[in-house]
């Protein structure tokens, strides 16, 4: 069982999921292939007073995550919804798609991006772990000094609380 709290204007919603039959495991998407080192997705530079915004495409729970990477001005941002959540453990990764590059997410944010993904349509969201260049200082300082206004700026803001255990569904 996934849980989910959604925040919208100031109220609170509670969303319960379900796991489904067909759920893949924890065998991460990629099959465990080793990838090309110039596989890894690149970031480009994120001008002052930009986001990036992770266009989730759709696809079913078992099917890969693939996505695109869209820089807006945060002032004039299009709708999206944000995430927040625990990172996890680094050291275990799987592989999200971003065009024909990868990059690796924690199996705990892989698991909110699945659930919370649509099976046929596109889903805007921001996620710190993608949205912001990790390996850049500078953005990920001037990042984090706006992420109240990120969050606030935000349509929905999902708050992921990870799997439960089997103490926790009973």
């Amino acid at each position: 069982m996934r849980k989910f709290l959604s925040f919208r204007s100031r109220h609170l919603h509670d969303r319960t999921l379900k796991p489904s039959s067909n759920a893949v495991a924890s065998s991460p998407s990629d099959g465990g292939k080793p990838h090309r080192e110039d596989a890894l997705y690149e970031y480009e530079y994120l001008p002052e007073g930009y986001i990036r915004i992770l266009e989730l495409l759709p696809g079913a729970l078992e099917d890969p995550l693939r996505c695109k990477l869209v820089p807006v001005k945060l002032s004039e941002a299009p709708n999206y919804a944000a995430i927040s959540y625990v990172w996890g453990d680094n050291s275990v990764t799987d592989v999200l798609h971003i065009g024909d590059k990868i990059l690796r997410i924690t199996l705990n944010l892989r698991d909110a991006l699945t659930r919370l993904r649509f099976q046929h349509r596109p889903l805007s969201l921001w996620a710190d772990a993608v949205c912001i260049n990790q390996r850049n200082l500078a953005e990920k300082t001037h990042q984090v000094q706006i992420m109240g206004l990120i969050y606030y700026r935000a349509s929905l803001v999902n708050v992921w609380l990870g799997n439960l255990s089997t103490d926790e569904q009973t």
